[in-house]
């Protein structure tokens, strides 16, 4: 069994793996496996270093070790509309057919070349959100070394021609100099002209969405924005671990981040089952700025009715935001959604109200885990991905 400091090189040197490949694809080549376990967590940041210098990239992966304070994570959360910041170097465009620039592909969908599941001509395609703090790699990753796991989906993904583009997030990973999201509506209208030419009717693929937990809302706007704008709707939409869009704020079983100094958002984080790695001082200095600003994404959203909304429906069910018709017109495609029967925030009277939301037929399934399994739990990840691939399938094939 790993002790909790060769955990913490292992999770080092993921982080670092990926922000090495969006630097210099195919060009930095991973540590020996016995690194996280003979090697000092500053030998795996020199080796880093040296292996981009050698490449010819200025690195800035090990430096910078000093904590953030205050007024830096004020800074990544709210930096001010406009502010010309210069993005990291993308990685290679990826080989999608679809009418859309390459540079935007690159930064919206930085793991497709990796995924193994970039193709010329896809059957279909796969749009995917993550969750809270996390980046692409959940959906795009097998890991490395000993937390190596091959995926169902990536599997399913490459053998039906199916194109998994999973969303990245600004202020994270490739993305890392761009000022954070914090509003789901923001996030939908900055992606859809995006995925505008992948899901137009002349590009002649269908679609599929799978979302994780604070990536439901930003995937749920999306696809109210996608119907809005006439396009295409997905055959199926997958989504779990995240309430109905609607639910009071009274209801919602988390406490605003905006509220909380560092000690009290780090219990708050424990609560979502966050990983007691992410709490060690060098990790926390990346990931507080991130958790904090997704945290405000569903923290403050509230979901706006559509314009052309009859109230009167609604208002003759007594305003019940779990029995009532929701506050917009219902899709028309099915939802497969999912809850962690250890989840200790988001329970199933959390996400059963979803069906409300579609006329195409819905059905919730329990997962062995709690609210982050695809992160923690390898045997609840592989149960989910292969109700996912069922749910594909079925609606894709």
């Amino acid at each position: 069994m790993l002790t909790p400091e060769q955990a913490r090189k292992i999770s080092l040197i993921e982080v670092l793996l990926e922000e090495a490949e969006e630097q210099r694809p195919g060009m930095v080549q991973a540590p020996p496996e016995q690194a996280a376990l003979l090697w000092s967590e500053d030998e795996i940041r020199r080796y880093f270093n040296e292996q981009l210098s050698a490449t010819g990239t200025s690195s800035a992966i090990g430096g910078g070790n000093a904590p953030l304070d205050g007024a830096e994570t004020s800074r990544l959360l709210n930096g001010p509309v406009g502010q010309s910041l210069t993005p990291p170097r993308p990685p290679p465009a990826a080989p999608v057919s679809a009418r859309c620039s390459p540079e935007l592909l690159a930064r919206w969908f930085p793991g497709l070349p990796l995924s193994g599941t970039a193709t010329p001509n896809p059957r279909a395609r796969i749009l995917a959100f993550h969750s809270a703090g996390n980046a692409e790699d959940m959906w795009t990753s097998e890991g490395t070394g000993p937390r190596r796991s091959p995926s169902p989906l990536l599997e399913w993904c490459r053998v039906n021609r199916v194109e998994l583009l999973a969303v990245q997030m600004p202020g994270r990973g490739s993305r890392a100099r761009e000022p954070f999201i914090t509003n789901a509506q923001a996030a939908a209208q900055a992606l859809l002209p995006v995925v505008t030419p992948l899901l137009e009717s002349s590009a002649g693929v269908s679609y599929a969405v799978l979302s994780h937990s604070f990536g439901c809302w930003v995937a749920f706007e999306l696809l109210r924005a996608v119907r809005a704008a006439g396009l295409p709707q997905p055959r199926v939409w997958c989504l779990s671990a995240m309430p109905y869009p609607d639910v009071p704020y009274d209801k919602r079983p988390w406490r605003r981040q905006r509220t909380l100094d560092d000690t009290d958002f780090k219990e708050e984080m424990r609560g979502w089952d966050v990983n007691e790695v992410v709490f060690t001082r060098d990790m926390w200095q990346l990931y507080e700025p991130i958790l904090r600003a997704d945290c405000t994404v569903f923290d403050e959203y509230e979901l706006q009715p559509d314009a052309s909304y009859d109230r009167a429906v609604r208002q003759a069910s007594g305003g019940n935001t779990v029995e009532g018709p929701p506050p917009l017109e219902p899709f028309d495609f099915p939802i497969s959604a999912f809850w962690g029967n250890q989840d200790r925030r988001i329970s199933r009277g959390l996400v059963a109200p979803w069906a409300r939301y579609t006329r195409g037929g819905f059905t919730l399934r329990e997962i062995a885990g709690n609210h982050l399994w695809p992160i923690n739990n390898r045997q609840a990840k592989a149960t989910w991905l292969t109700e996912l691939v069922s749910a594909l399938e079925t609606a894709l094939v």
